[in-house]
C-alpha cells in the first residue's frame, strides 16, 4: 500500500529535526576532530610533521586545508598537498582525542608537543609524555581496548554526559596545558 501523504510529510519533518539537531551539535560532538574555539584542527600543529619529520611543528595559515569540518595548518605546501591526498591515513587516532582515555572509556585533551607517537603509520596523541608512556608500556592491550571503546562507545557518545570528557586546564597545577598549545622555543623539538 503506497505510503500515505501524512506518513510522507511526517517522515519528513522528522527528517528535518534530525538534520538541525545534528548541525546545532557542538563541535566535538560524535566526529567531530580536536579543534580550538577558532575551528583549528591539532591546535594549530602540522599533523604530517609528526608522520615525516617525526617531531611536532606548527602549522600556517599560508599553508591550509578544509577537511571534516575544521581547518587544517601545515608547515609547507608539499606537507598540505600529502595530507589531502589520503587524509583518513594521516589525521589522528580518535579523532584526536587522548589514545589512553578512550582506552579507558573516556575523552581527554592532549598534549601536541611532548604526548605523541607514530605507531603502524598511525598517529597517536595522549594527555602528557609520561600517559603515552603508559600507552606504549601495552600496546597492543591499549590499542584493542581503545579501537573497541571508539567504536562501541565514544566517538558517538562525544558532547553528551554518556562520556565523560577531562580537560587540561581542570588539572592545570599538575598539567600546565593551555589551549591552543604553543610550541615552545626551548622545545626538543
Amino acid at each position: 500500500m503506497p505510503m500515505s501523504f501524512i506518513k510522507r510529510a511526517a517522515l519528513s519533518v522528522k527528517s528535518l529535526l534530525m538534520a538541525l539537531t545534528v548541525a546545532a551539535a557542538p563541535a566535538f560532538a560524535g566526529q567531530g576532530i580536536l579543534n580550538t574555539v577558532d575551528g583549528i584542527a591539532m591546535d594549530g600543529f602540522d599533523v604530517m610533521s609528526y608522520h615525516l619529520a617525526f617531531r611536532p611543528a606548527k602549522g600556517s595559515p599560508e599553508f591550509s586545508a578544509e577537511y571534516r569540518g575544521a581547518t587544517w595548518l601545515f608547515s609547507s605546501a608539499e606537507n598540505r598537498d600529502k595530507f589531502m591526498s589520503d587524509p583518513a591515513k594521516y589525521e589522528p587516532k580518535y579523532n584526536g582525542w587522548c589514545s589512553m582515555a578512550v582506552a579507558k572509556g573516556y575523552s581527554a585533551e592532549v598534549d601536541f608537543v611532548e604526548g605523541w607517537a607514530v605507531i603502524d603509520g598511525n598517529l597517536h596523541l595522549a594527555w602528557a609524555e609520561s600517559t603515552m608512556n603508559k600507552f606504549l608500556a601495552e600496546q597492543n592491550i591499549n590499542r584493542v581496548r581503545a579501537d573497541d571503546n571508539w567504536v562501541g562507545k565514544i566517538r558517538d557518545g562525544m558532547g553528551t554526559d554518556a562520556v565523560r570528557f577531562v580537560r587540561h586546564e581542570e588539572l592545570f597545577d599538575r598539567f600546565p596545558i593551555s589551549h591552543p598549545q604553543p610550541l615552545p622555543e626551548h622545545s626538543k623539538y
